[in-house]
């Protein structure tokens, strides 16, 4: 049987999923496709696919299954779940799942496929949307090396850059590695920009001026022209970076792994999803930086008040106390600034709930939601903000509980 003779069921049809079946499509294979969506669905069928209703009616109609979805409770739905891959697949066939959702998970599901004679590959992607149109993402595939090579025009349909990592769950490695240098990559991007734009100079010119330099990558090639903008289209859902970094740092926690910086930007992500922009690109970080600069609307005078004394502690420190100290106080510094943006969040969720706080949009182009406050004995208070630093007569600190 040649390549293009087997059917294939491709199950995902969301924003990398759907340009991938198009392309199979294109390539004539003959495609049958599922999704929780109808739009996307009758799209494909236009395209020249066939519709099944079910999960199980893909892989009962199939040579080979593709699954291409959000996360792994997804997979496992889809997979073992009602109606699901498991019950229509027979011994002998391949399902290829192109999500991300980690080792872990995707070992947990190709134990459930092994002991029904089922073989899985996993085999996640990089790319954002343009590189799965125009079919140059990367591919990241674990599974067996005969397996991975039979099926290897088909990922190569898909992909530009095909390559097998090992065995199953290790393109979920891959995959999280990539994520985690991507993530550090946009998230220095948007603290450059938004560094410039305080200093004074054209965020364009600083581009121009580090492009070619140690500072070129791949968020600075793709995305920093659309983050001086403002346009934040997502190629690439920032809730979706948010979930592969809650992937990387469950994983690296069991692991052993250090991840200071992955952990970070965790929290960065967090709070953009928090703050209802989880549906921008995940360029869209720039937003949040932008907050906390101050750049697009005012914060709580108290937080600001506070968060410029830590500010200023830090600044004196590099003169008068001990280097050790000026480590610390630079850790104290960077959480507070982490902590003014759960405040603000939470300050929003107290007056969403709350019956008397009038509904007053905040200006600016993020701010969603109302800014009314609630009384100040009833916000949120930080461990951070209710310690008290106090110099002794010898170098260092003494380090007193408020009471």
């Amino acid at each position: 049987m040649s390549q293009t003779d087997r059917k294939i069921g491709f199950i995902g049809l969301g924003i990398m999923g759907k340009p991938a079946a198009k392309n199979l499509v294109e390539a004539d294979y003959e495609l049958l496709v599922n999704d929780v969506r109808d739009d996307p669905v009758e799209e494909l069928e236009a395209h020249g696919a066939e519709a099944r209703a079910t999960p199980r009616e893909v892989a009962a109609d199939s040579d080979v299954v593709i699954t291409f979805l959000p996360e792994g409770k997804h997979v496992r739905q889809v997979a073992l779940g009602e109606d699901g891959i498991i019950e229509g697949i027979d011994a002998g066939q391949v399902c290829i799942d192109m999500s991300t959702i980690g080792p872990r998970a995707i070992r947990e599901v190709a134990e459930e496929f092994e002991a029904a004679g089922v073989e899985i590959i996993d085999a996640p992607v990089s790319g954002s949307e343009e590189g799965s149109k125009d079919a140059w993402m990367s591919i990241m595939i674990g599974g067996d090396e005969e397996t991975v090579e039979d099926h290897r025009e088909l990922f190569e349909v898909m992909g530009g850059n095909v390559v097998r990592v090992g065995g199953t769950g290790a393109g979920q490695v891959a995959k999280v590695c990539n994520n985690m240098i991507a993530a550090a990559e946009m998230t220095s991007l948007a603290e450059a920009l938004v560094f410039a734009e305080k200093a004074g100079i054209d965020q364009g010119n600083l581009v121009d001026a580090i492009s070619g330099g140690a500072a070129q990558t791949w968020a600075l090639d793709t995305r920093a022209e659309d983050m001086i903008a403002g346009e934040f289209e997502p190629g690439f859902f920032a809730s979706y970076m948010y979930k592969d970094l809650r992937i990387a740092t469950r994983d690296g926690e069991e692991y052993g792994v250090p991840q200071l910086i992955t952990s970070t930007n965790h929290e960065l992500y967090k709070s953009l999803e928090e703050q209802g922009r989880g549906d921008l690109d995940f360029a869209g970080i720039m937003t949040l930086y932008e907050d906390l600069a101050g750049l697009d609307w005012g914060r709580d005078s108290t937080i600001d008040h506070s968060v410029s004394c830590l500010r200023s502690a830090v600044g004196y420190s590099n003169h008068r106390l001990e280097k050790q100290y000026t480590v610390w106080l630079a850790l104290l510094h960077l959480s507070a600034n982490m902590w003014v943006g759960s405040q603000i969040q939470c300050h929003t969720r107290c007056d969403r709930h709350s019956t008397t706080a009038s509904s007053v949009r905040s200006p600016g182009r993020w701010a969603g939601g109302s800014t009314a406050r609630s009384p100040a004995s009833d916000r949120p208070r930080s461990w951070l903000l209710t310690r008290r630093i106090r110099r002794s007569p010898n170098p260092g600190f003494q380090r007193t509980r408020s009471t």
